[in-house]
């Protein structure tokens, strides 16, 4: 395999998590890195992000339960509403991560962030420092990736694909 397929294989890879979580691929690839890095996955972050997503529109929706959950971390539905998906992220990660008891983070952390929540609990418990700190990390190392990269490897990719079956 050669580094452009790797290339357009990571790209295309990167922007399905980051659309499917509503990130940027900037994003998604730094905090992708830092929850592999604390154990988990990216496609693990990117479906715990999406799961948080929901569970805001349900609360705004006049969801009780959820409303509850984000009123006991003491979050503000509309302030959260109007993050950025990766503040909200961080905003709740760190509001978890203040809950005393590790059963409560954990409780917490599958309410909102859906059944990929328990595997992030030691990327949260790293709180908004450490997850900077991690972000920081991934893009010193160059592993955080550009819009123009996903998108410059998905062209990559389909142009492959068409060599593949063009037999080039």
């Amino acid at each position: 395999v050669c580094s452009s397929d790797l290339f357009a294989a990571a790209g295309t890879e990167a922007a399905k998590l980051a659309d499917a979580a509503g990130l940027s691929v900037e994003e998604m690839t730094a905090l992708g890195y830092a929850a592999e890095k604390a154990g988990g996955s990216a496609a693990g972050l990117s479906s715990a992000v999406a799961t948080m997503n929901a569970a805001l529109a349900d609360a705004q929706a006049g969801g009780q339960d959820t409303a509850a959950a984000f009123a006991a971390l003491g979050m503000n539905v509309d302030e959260l509403a109007a993050m950025r998906p990766e503040q909200r992220f961080i905003a709740m990660a760190e509001a978890i991560n203040s809950l005393a008891s590790p059963l409560e983070r954990a409780q917490m952390a599958q309410k909102l962030f859906g059944a990929s929540g328990e595997s992030l609990l030691p990327m949260l418990n790293k709180g908004k420092a450490g997850l900077a700190n991690m972000r920081d990390e991934a893009k010193r190392l160059g592993l955080v990736m550009s819009g123009p990269q996903a998108k410059a490897a998905r062209s990559e990719e389909h142009t492959s694909e068409l060599q593949s079956r063009l037999h080039l």
